[in-house]
C-alpha cells in the first residue's frame, strides 16, 4: 500500500468512512491491514440503521411451485440505507430455523430456534457458532394435557441477551421467562410469572426489562439465589381504536402487539403498540396491515410512582419493531436521505411483519399466499 494511505490521519480518514455506506465501508475495510482496523473501529462507532433479514429468496421455487431439484436456500436481507435487496447470502446452519434474537448491544450475535428447540447464538459475519442448551419440553413448558396441536407449541417469543453474554428469553405457553449463562455448565433456569403475559425483552444499561401485553414494566432480577421480577410500572391506557375493513365481504381479525425500545442516548424506555387487522376472505388470501402505532415514554429516573407519558409526536426519532429485536435511531445522524415507500425516514415507526404473529386461527395457513400491506 502506499505510504498516502499509511500516514493518513485516522481522523481525517474517519470523516471518508462516514460519507461511505456500510457495505462501502466493509470494502475499505478489506484494502490492507491498517485500513481494516480503523474501517472495524468507525463501524463500531457510527450510528447505523438496521438490515431487514428474510428467510430465502422469493424468486426461488417452493415446494408448492414446481418440480425439480432442491435448491439451497440463502438468507436474503434489505438495506434500508439504499433501498437494496441482498439475495442469496449463505449461511447453512440457520437454515430451516427462526431467529429469535438479535443483540446489536453484544457485539451482533444472533439467536436461532428450530422446531426440536435446539438453541444457538451465531454471529453472521464471523461465522463463530455456539450452541445453547436444548429446551426440554417437560421442564421448561407448561404443557396442557392435550398438548397435540401445532397452534398450541410453545415457543420463544423474544430474547435478549447482556453483555456477559447471559440470555434471558421469554417463553409462550407457560407465563415463564428462562435463562441461560454461556459457559462451561449451561442450563436453563426458569423465573415463575404465573398468570402474566409478558410480550417483550430487552437488555439496558444493565438490566433486563420487560414488558407486559398492557403495557407494565417489569425488571428481571437474576443474579440472586432466588431469580424474581420486580414490576416497575402500572398497565399503560392504550386507546381502542377500530380498523376500517378493506371489503366489506372480508371478514377482520384485530391484532395487536406491544414492543419495548430503548433511548439510549437518554434514561428512557418507549412502550409501543401496534394494531394490526387481518382480513381474510375464508379461502386462501390474507391482507395483514397496520393501522396504528401508539407510543409512550417512561423516563427510569422518575422514581417511585413514576407513570409513562404518551407521546404525540416522534420528532427526529425513529423506531424500527420487528420480532427479534426493535431500536430507535435519530434520523438526523444520517447523511443519506432515506426514503421508502410510506415516505422520508423521519418521525416513523417501521415494523417488519412475520406471519406468525397472526391470529392462531390462521396459523394452518402457513404455507398459502400472504398479501403484506405496508
Amino acid at each position: 500500500m502506499n505510504k498516502w494511505s499509511e500516514g493518513l490521519p485516522q481522523d481525517v480518514f474517519d470523516r471518508i468512512l462516514n460519507l461511505c455506506s456500510f457495505l462501502d465501508s466493509i470494502r475499505v475495510g478489506f484494502v490492507c491491514k491498517s485500513w481494516h482496523r480503523i474501517s472495524n473501529l468507525n463501524m463500531i462507532r457510527r450510528p447505523q440503521l438496521p438490515w431487514l433479514m428474510m428467510p430465502s429468496n422469493p424468486n426461488c421455487k417452493s415446494e408448492e411451485e414446481g418440480e425439480g431439484e432442491e435448491e439451497e436456500e440463502g438468507l436474503c436481507v434489505f438495506s434500508l440505507s439504499n433501498n437494496t435487496f441482498y439475495y442469496d447470502i449463505k449461511i447453512p446452519h440457520i437454515r430451516g430455523k427462526s431467529c429469535y434474537g438479535s443483540f446489536s448491544n453484544s457485539g451482533g450475535w444472533l439467536m436461532s430456534i428450530d422446531r426440536n428447540l435446539e438453541v444457538q447464538l451465531f454471529h453472521p459475519w464471523r461465522r463463530i457458532y455456539l450452541n445453547l442448551p436444548r429446551f426440554s419440553i417437560s421442564n421448561v413448558f407448561d404443557i396442557s394435557p392435550d398438548f397435540d396441536s401445532e397452534l398450541s407449541k410453545p415457543t420463544i417469543i423474544k430474547a435478549a441477551m447482556s453483555d456477559d453474554a447471559t440470555v434471558v428469553a421469554v417463553i409462550s405457553s407457560s407465563r415463564n421467562f428462562a435463562f441461560c449463562r454461556t459457559g462451561e455448565d449451561m442450563i436453563w433456569t426458569l423465573i415463575d410469572v404465573s398468570h402474566q403475559v409478558y410480550r417483550d425483552i430487552i437488555y439496558y444499561k444493565g438490566q433486563f426489562y420487560s414488558v407486559r401485553w398492557d403495557g407494565a414494566i417489569a425488571v428481571l432480577n437474576i443474579n440472586t439465589t432466588n431469580p424474581y421480577v420486580e414490576t416497575l410500572t402500572g398497565g399503560v391506557n392504550f386507546i381502542s381504536r377500530k380498523p376500517t375493513p378493506l371489503q366489506s365481504e372480508m371478514r377482520t381479525i384485530i391484532h395487536h402487539r406491544t414492543y419495548l425500545v430503548p433511548d439510549l442516548e437518554s434514561e428512557s424506555l418507549f412502550i409501543v403498540r401496534r394494531l394490526a387487522q387481518v382480513d381474510f376472505d375464508g379461502g386462501a388470501t390474507y391482507i395483514y396491515t397496520t393501522y396504528d402505532f401508539q407510543v409512550h415514554e417512561l423516563e427510569l429516573q422518575g422514581g417511585e410512582g413514576r407513570k409513562s407519558v404518551e407521546v404525540e409526536s416522534l420528532g427526529d426519532r425513529v423506531m424500527f419493531l420487528g420480532l427479534n429485536s426493535s431500536m430507535l435511531v435519530m434520523a438526523s445522524q444520517f447523511s443519506v436521505e432515506v426514503t421508502w415507500k410510506s415516505g422520508k425516514l423521519k418521525g416513523r415507526c417501521w415494523a417488519s411483519s412475520c406471519f406468525c404473529e397472526i391470529h392462531r386461527r390462521i396459523y394452518v395457513n402457513f404455507n398459502r399466499r400472504v398479501h403484506l400491506s405496508v
